[in-house]
């Protein structure tokens, strides 16, 4: 075995702190007192397994557990009292594991009645109590049976069960768990409200209760965030962002200080599916990527996958992030908001009809651009806003109808005081329409509507309207099945049809006709279908395993102009197509499949296999975080669609006590026909822009290790990842392989928010990076005056390694209160004031006067000075929020 190997084995098996022992056995030979008097059989477990540190696993509906005894036992063992409880109950019992299983005395008789037990199914919403609001990922338990239920996006649960009397336990993070005795003689629908707890305002979460870690244990690659982890988290000028605090997480990195460009265990930054209420948002930042288009007051809830994307998600290679907005209040109506440096933030919520439905609308403008003004007046409007509205009414018990609604807009443009008057915009839409149905109480279905849009355009005279633009759309209607079979069973299927259409930047002139040369750039019209099936069950205690698959149909038609190349990416020929005409087609399989194998309740191993397709492709040869000029593409006779085959494996283990989970997964990720660029590329306003594309393929593997406690009055998580991303293109390189852009060998991360007291909490994040991959010259040539550099191969240097410490105070300014609260948060970013440079530059000289200009003309040969440019350094900020 290779060295690394033997370390990592090493590693796993000192932090997982059981070496593979043998499984300890229920002591049988321990002595316990009893004195029962006319008690039920199944409070002499209670005592038995309260005394004797035992676990008692059977089938209510097969064991007398109503049936009263008396009897006393002093001092005897327990397998004493069990032989006697079992002649005198007729009953059997056996010893698998840590448990003592017990049966009917009769097995051929208990297996005649098996065959005639009656199931019924429990099935219902869990909602909050305050607010009626449904709950993402509540639990449901059966402790009698050892089974349970995780409520799914919409807070539906369904558990199919043996008659019998439970004590069934309803359980969120950050609530009151609430144990309700169920009688189930039949089918039954019941709604559950839990109670927030006081402290979950502060409570840091990222994954759900013991119960969701015992059953959710096929998906990996799997992180669940929650808003109020988001706004205790410090954050640049005070301004919250969803996108920037996944950055904490090992296996997704952003590209630097001032982006919400993101990356993904070794895939390019289109490669991410970004959904809100399930319509995509193709570009979810604002101010150049400043900041991100979502404000966590808005959000209810964060799915992150980075990998092993369940096969109802399609369309991209590396992950999913998956954010549900709130719904809002059923019961009360309720206003909160906040003040920044840049942004001021409202929310306005309330009941359209008490507990049937609500009215959520939330809304951010930046106001910075009022200060900007003052030092360029040349500048006439610069600023950014968001509008977030959703509706939910629930028709009756088995139909709900929600709608949403997004927009999002960045404004920037020149005065008349200026001497061209440019300018630019771009904006975000997205609106969705779902509906609900449950055919029965173990059939659930969801039906969305939805639409999105991102529209660029670069001004170049507002007085004419003469402008760049470009746009990416989609007009979307799918359908989701879920069959809740049994608890250990679950199954889906659903499908969709989808119409795109691209324009990949056009110049239009306003006022001025067109000049006859000036180049158009053909539109670009998809049509998509999709099919999947998943299927996800418990074979055996210790084996789950989840298998599935989608498939993809990609249609392109007219409008359109296609054209041919050769082998020296030359224009051979060129087609046109009619509106409507189908010109070329994708067909792609993509199989899925997980296991979990379980070592005992408290540790497992996975693993899992996926392939994914992408028809969607951002098109810019920019590096630039601050930029949002895209250009989007489809899949084309000269584009073929991106595909992905990634390997995953993990280790997984709780640690009760001190409440803390650790997680390490390895992963291996091929893809091929990625995308990049020729030297010197033509992006804009190129009709043949195909021909500066060039293919080939990204392999990518890393190791993830993630510590977390969950609980208490210290929150916190430790992450590494360890990486590697390499890219072959034809014609890069010289065909030799080279590191990806967004290739970060070393990537840690710390989160850690404490309670100083009931009032006060403070919260730091320490992030460390490899520096970002640049190409470097190694040397410079001159000619008639003019300095070329000589670049030996891409990507061969590497800026500096990149880490940053932030701090954040949050003041409770009143007590918990029922009507009102507001708070004062204080943070600082970069506190030890870190120069993280976002580029290197090679064009400067250091003058007679010891200063560094960039020359005008070169008489001789001189010596260049690289300068780095880094954005900010220690920056502090305050935020006021309310609530009412």
């Amino acid at each position: 075995m290779h060295k690394t190997g033997k370390y990592l084995l090493l590693l796993i098996l000192f932090i997982s702190g059981i070496s593979f022992p043998v499984t300890a056995q229920p002591d049988l030979d321990k002595k316990i007192t009893l004195i029962i008097q006319d008690k039920p059989f199944i409070s002499v477990l209670n005592e038995i397994s309260e005394k004797g540190n035992i676990n008692f696993s059977y089938i209510p509906q097969k064991i007398p557990l109503n049936r009263n005894i008396t009897f006393s036992a002093e001092e005897k063992t327990i397998r004493e009292i069990l032989d006697f409880l079992s002649a005198e109950m007729d009953i059997t019992y056996t010893i698998v594991e840590e448990q003592v299983i017990l049966k009917q005395a009769d097995t051929q008789e208990a297996s005649s009645q098996a065959e005639i037990t009656d199931h019924f199914t429990l099935s219902g919403y869990i909602l909050d109590q305050k607010t009626g609001e449904v709950l993402i990922g509540a639990t449901v338990f059966i402790p009698e049976l050892l089974m349970g239920a995780i409520t799914n996006a919409y807070g539906f649960y369904s558990l199919t069960l043996p008659e019998g009397n439970y004590n069934t336990g309803y359980s969120y993070v950050g609530y009151k768990k609430t144990t309700i005795p169920i009688n189930l003689n039949a089918n039954k629908f019941q709604n559950i409200r839990l109670e927030q707890t006081i402290s979950s305002v502060k409570e840091v979460t990222i994954i759900a209760s013991e119960e969701k870690a015992v059953y959710n244990q096929i998906q990996m690659s799997q992180l669940n965030l929650e808003p109020r982890t988001i706004s205790i988290m410090p954050a640049l000028l005070g301004e919250v962002d969803v996108i920037k605090s996944l950055q904490s997480f090992p296996g997704i990195s952003l590209m630097g200080d001032g982006s919400t460009i993101f990356y993904v265990r070794g895939g390019n930054r289109d490669q991410n599916l970004v959904l809100l209420d399930d319509a995509p948002i193709y570009t979810p930042s604002h101010m150049l990527g400043f900041f991100s288009t979502f404000v966590p007051e808005a959000v209810k809830d964060i799915k992150i996958f980075k990998g092993d994307i369940p096969a109802e998600y399609g369309g991209r290679l590396s992950s999913l992030i998956d954010i549900r907005t709130r719904d809002g209040n059923m019961n009360r109506y309720g206003m909160s908001g906040s003040f920044g440096l840049i942004s001021a933030k409202g929310v306005v919520e309330g009941p359209v009809l008490k507990d049937r439905g609500s009215l959520f609308i939330s809304g951010r403008r930046s106001y910075f651009g009022w200060f900007i003004r003052n030092i360029f007046p040349e500048l006439d409007k610069l600023y950014f806003l968001d509008l977030t509205a959703k509706f939910n009414f629930q028709l009756n018990d088995k139909n709900r109808l929600f709608l949403s609604c997004y927009a999002g807009k960045d404004y920037f443009s020149e005065g008349p005081s200026a001497p061209n008057m440019s300018g630019i915009n771009w904006e975000n839409l997205a609106g969705s329409i779902r509906w609900n149905h449950l055919f029965s109480d173990r059939l659930f279905s969801n039906t969305t509507f939805y639409t999105s849009k991102y529209n660029y355009s670069l001004v170049t005279d507002i007085r004419h309207n003469d402008a760049w633009n470009a746009h990416v759309a989609n007009i979307t209607l799918k359908t989701d099945f879920t069959w809740f079979r049994n608890p250990k069973h679950t199954f889906k299927t659903g499908g969709l049809v989808s119409w795109h259409n691209f324009n990949p930047g056009n110049f239009t002139f306003g006022t001025e006709i067109q000049p006859f040369n000036f180049p158009v750039i053909s539109r670009k019209y998809a049509t998509e279908f999709a099919l999947y099936v998943s299927d996800s069950r418990n074979i055996f205690n210790w084996l789950s395993v989840r298998y599935g698959a989608r498939l993809n149909i990609w249609l392109n038609s007219g409008k359109a102009i296609e054209y041919s190349f050769n082998s020296a990416h030359q224009v051979i020929d060129t087609s046109w197509y009619n509106p409507g005409e189908i010109y070329n087609f994708f067909v792609t399989l993509e199989p899925r499949i997980g296991f979990s194998f379980r070592i005992n309740s408290l540790t497992s191993i996975r693993t899992g296999y996926s392939r994914t397709t992408q028809h969607i492709h951002l098109i810019t040869n920019s590096i630039s975080p601050f930029t949002t000029l895209e250009v989007w593409l489809p899949s084309a006779p000269n584009i073929k669609p991106q595909t992905a085959d990634i390997l995953t494996m993990g280790f997984f283990r709780k640690y009760p006590g001190p409440e803390l989970e650790f997680s390490i997964e390895g992963y291996y990720k091929r893809m091929n026909n990625q995308i990049d660029y020729t030297d010197h590329a033509q992006m804009l306003l190129n009709p043949t822009i195909e021909g500066e594309l060039r293919f080939g393929s990204t392999e990518s593997a890393g190791i993830e290790i993630l510590l977390k406690k969950n609980y208490g009055r210290l929150n916190s998580w430790i992450g590494y990842a360890l990486s590697r991303s390499v890219r072959k293109i034809e014609d890069i390189n010289e065909n030799r392989p080279f590191p990806a852009v967004w290739d970060r060998t070393h990537d840690i991360s710390l989160f850690a928010a404490y309670d100083l007291n009931d009032r006060i909490n403070i919260s730091v994040k320490w992030i460390y990076l490899t520096g970002l991959v640049f190409s470097s010259p190694v040397s410079f040539y001159y000619y008639n005056g003019h300095s070329a550099p000589l670049y030996p191969e891409k990507n061969n240097d590497r800026l500096p390694d990149y880490h940053r410490l932030d701090l954040s105070l949050m003041f409770d300014l009143n007590k918990n209160d029922d009507r009102f609260d507001h708070n004062l948060i204080l943070s600082i970013c970069n506190l030890y004031n870190r120069k993280n440079p976002i580029a290197i530059n090679f064009n400067k000289i250091v003058a007679d006067n010891g200063s560094i200009v960039i020359p005008a003309n070169i008489k001789t040969t001189p010596q260049l000075i690289p300068t780095q440019v880094y954005l900010f350094g220690f920056m502090p900020s305050v935020t006021y929020n309310f609530r009412f």
